[in-house]
């Protein structure tokens, strides 16, 4: 008879294992390690990250993906000679243009834990976030946040000034008021 010492064996995984992008977004991908006794180890800013196809998702050297064009691509990561992919499908923001779906895009008041349907008060200098929400066509009405995708713009920008995170910043004296909008447009991709 002969010994044989055991061997460890580790996998490779990838958080979201599969996701759904609307056009413009990001998403960051993380990976993993996970050995034989089931431990972990984050190995997101050591795997080599890829895609087969640039048009539909780009991916960083840490595991950001950026929605590029419609479609469907498998994001891999390499490490140690494990190697892990994650289906990537990217579609448009249901609703946006489709009347009949109601509320295709929502802008909801973080503080408030839902829509901002009140007026949002805010002393000079202090600031507020809104998150847009939006309804996902590929994937059967799933909603997401979607803040990161759209064009933010403030009526009057000396008054409030709104970044592209969709943060509100109040600027102007007590009683002035604007309306801050957020609007999603797949044609000013680059």
């Amino acid at each position: 008879h002969s010994a044989q010492a055991p061997v460890a064996v580790s996998a490779l995984q990838l958080r979201p294992a599969s996701t759904h992008l609307p056009l413009r977004c990001t998403e960051q991908m993380s990976a993993r390690m996970v050995s034989a006794d089931g431990g972990t180890t984050d190995v997101t800013s050591a795997v080599e990250w890829s895609t087969a196809a640039d048009s539909v998702v780009t991916v960083n050297e840490a595991g950001q993906i950026n929605a590029k064009g419609p479609g469907s691509v498998v994001v891999r990561a390499t490490n140690a000679g494990a190697e892990a992919g994650a289906l990537v499908t990217v579609g448009e923001l249901k609703g946006i243009d489709d009347p009949d779906v109601n509320d295709g895009l929502q802008l909801r008041d973080v503080i408030k834990d839902g829509a901002p349907d009140d007026p949002i008060s805010l002393a000079q200098g202090e600031g507020r976030r809104l998150i847009a929400i939006g309804i996902f066509k590929a994937a059967d009405l799933a909603e997401r946040d979607v803040s990161d995708c759209l064009d933010w713009e403030s009526e009057h920008p000396t008054v409030a000034a709104v970044n592209q995170n969709g943060v509100i910043t109040a600027l102007g004296s007590s009683g002035e008021t604007t309306t801050v909008s957020a609007e999603y447009s797949d044609d000013s991709l680059n």
